[in-house]
């Protein structure tokens, strides 16, 4: 179990953001909208949420560690991490995009903490090697710290995919250390398959793991440039956090906000002088749906990976999630995903694991919310 305390070594000022509020449709039946992703044990018996505070606590205080999310998950965030102080909640009352939340975060934080640095990492990826991570947090914690950076990590890319975003980057910084820090070139968007190769094949192009390190005051400055009516309404709740007014002046302001992606709002639109970006093997995945989550997990594309009472035949490649108290026989398959839950059973070839928010969306157009 986490413990929240004070440890007297701890010297590192950064604010580590966890970002809890999406949904991960492309992991259903496990993963709904009322329990996504992030608050379920796919990677191991722990929630992926608890797997991601984890690793910070090896590098900084519990207190240092907020989580980001909605409403509507707070009650799961509390039970999943019931340590955690109440304060380090940072409730979204409408859902507006990433632009919002991390904006909400800064203007909490900077009130909190004046120019302090802090970063935003998501609650549902996998690293494997979290070590390396930590190393690089490290280096991206002293770069922003100077005021004026904002720092990305890239993960080094292990094939070419065409679901995930890119970084370029630009030459190497000499920064005394031996993690690298690059240039920033600009990001890429989602490539077809040549492209892919290409990126790929270079060693200029890094998958973008959607992280940030900054300064509160350098990245509310950004927002003040270039999302200024949202930032104006930024600083109106910042006023009123952490006084009775906050929960009333939040609920009125925040769904003001615009609804946009950092990414577009901000980071595609600043200085690239300003961006330094790190690469690292750490064994990145975003485990965006369950063919990359068995991929993940599995040495060998013939592995079968099982999460379940489970009696195979002549079957390979299989990724099989289910209630262990039920068993999961399988004759002559190969390639497949299986993953059975008390309401929902999902059956489909490893390669149309993508389709899978197809059938969410149809649920919904079909008014069967309960299996969403």
């Amino acid at each position: 179990m986490l413990r929240a305390r004070r440890a007297s070594c701890y010297t590192a000022p950064m604010k580590a953001v966890i970002m809890c509020g999406g949904t991960g449709t492309r992991l259903w039946p496990v993963s709904r909208e009322d329990r996504p992703k992030q608050f379920q044990p796919l990677i191991s018996n722990k929630t992926m949420l608890e797997e991601t505070v984890a690793r910070f606590v090896g590098y900084c205080s519990l207190f240092d560690i907020y989580v980001s999310t909605n409403d509507k998950y707070k009650t799961v965030v509390r039970e999943i991490l019931p340590e955690l102080p109440e304060e380090n909640i940072i409730i979204e009352p409408d859902k507006r995009d990433t632009a919002s939340a991390i904006g909400l975060a800064a203007a909490v934080l900077q009130k909190r903490f004046p120019n302090s640095v802090m970063g935003m990492f998501a609650a549902d990826h996998l690293i494997k090697k979290p070590e390396n991570f930590i190393r690089a947090l490290g280096v991206a914690e002293q770069a922003a710290s100077e005021g004026d950076k904002t720092v990305l990590f890239g993960a080094k890319p292990t094939f070419p995919s065409t679901e995930l975003g890119y970084i370029r980057t630009g030459s190497e910084i000499k920064n005394g250390s031996e993690t690298a820090v690059h240039t920033f070139k600009g990001f890429q968007e989602k490539p077809d398959l040549k492209t892919a190769k290409q990126y790929f094949q270079s060693l200029d192009y890094l998958w973008n793991m959607g992280n940030f390190v900054f300064r509160t005051d350098f990245i509310l400055n950004l927002y003040k440039e270039y999302l200024p009516q949202s930032y104006e309404l930024l600083m109106e709740i910042q006023k009123a956090w952490d006084t009775d007014e906050q929960t009333k002046v939040l609920n009125k302001l925040y769904p003001q906000l615009e609804k946009i992606s950092i990414d577009y709002a901000i980071m595609e639109k600043v200085d690239q002088s300003k961006v330094l970006v790190i690469p690292v093997d750490m064994g990145w995945s975003d485990v965006g749906n369950w063919a990359v989550l068995k991929d993940e997990l599995a040495g060998d594309e013939k592995a079968n990976i099982i999460h379940a009472n489970h009696l195979g035949i002549d079957s390979s490649g299989l990724l099989v999630y289910g209630d262990p108290r039920k068993l999961i026989a399988t004759i002559d398959l190969e390639d497949m995903l299986v993953v059975d839950t008390e309401d929902a059973l999902l059956i489909c070839p490893k390669s149309s694991a993508s389709k899978v928010k197809d059938v969410v969306e149809k649920l919904k157009k079909e008014g069967r919310k309960s299996l969403t």
